[in-house]
């Protein structure tokens, strides 16, 4: 069984959703899901010159729907300025996605990506404006590694998170 959300006349369904490499020219498509966000209402846009420097590194993962459209941007450096440990840079959903299962399933496909290359921690920041990311991150096991004011604005505090995989005991 699927879980569905109803929206209006829109269903959502969340296995109809897909992760693809993003593609650099879709650069204007990519900017839309920052539309109405607190990261943008924050940075500006900043966020843009962002996710163009993640998109020429080819490190950017975008959330996809069944007609081709992005509803999701993921910026996921495997080796990053965190002690060479995986981060999530940048990671956003479009409005009408949001609260829907996307950025969950964006988190599982960075967690399930630095496991599979045998890290077996990972880092995310978020913001003390974003409480709703927050609490996203934080159900999907990451717990606070640091707080720090942020750089562009010192007026809030910038948390970054860390996950650290469970060790499995094989003879259990």
């Amino acid at each position: 069984m699927y879980n569905c959300v109803f929206l209006g006349v829109l269903v959502l369904a969340v296995h109809e959703v897909h992760i693809v490499k993003a593609e650099k020219s879709r650069i204007e498509d990519y900017k839309r899901i920052f539309d109405d966000s607190k990261l943008y209402s924050h940075y500006g846009d900043n966020v843009y010159d962002w996710m163009g420097a993640a998109l020429a590194n080819d490190e950017v993962w975008i959330a996809e729907d069944r007609n081709g459209e992005a509803v999701g941007f993921m910026w996921m450096q495997i080796e990053s300025v965190y002690a060479n440990m995986p981060y999530l840079a940048l990671l956003g959903v479009r409005r009408d996605y949001r609260s829907h299962g996307v950025g969950q399933m964006l988190l599982k496909y960075f967690i399930e990506s630095y496991e599979s290359k045998g890290y077996d921690r990972g880092f995310i920041a978020v913001n003390d404006f974003n409480p709703l990311a927050r609490r996203l991150y934080e159900d999907m096991g990451f717990h606070k590694f640091m707080q720090m004011p942020e750089s562009l604005d010192p007026s809030h505090n910038l948390y970054l998170l860390m996950r650290k995989t469970p060790k499995h005991n094989s003879n259990v």
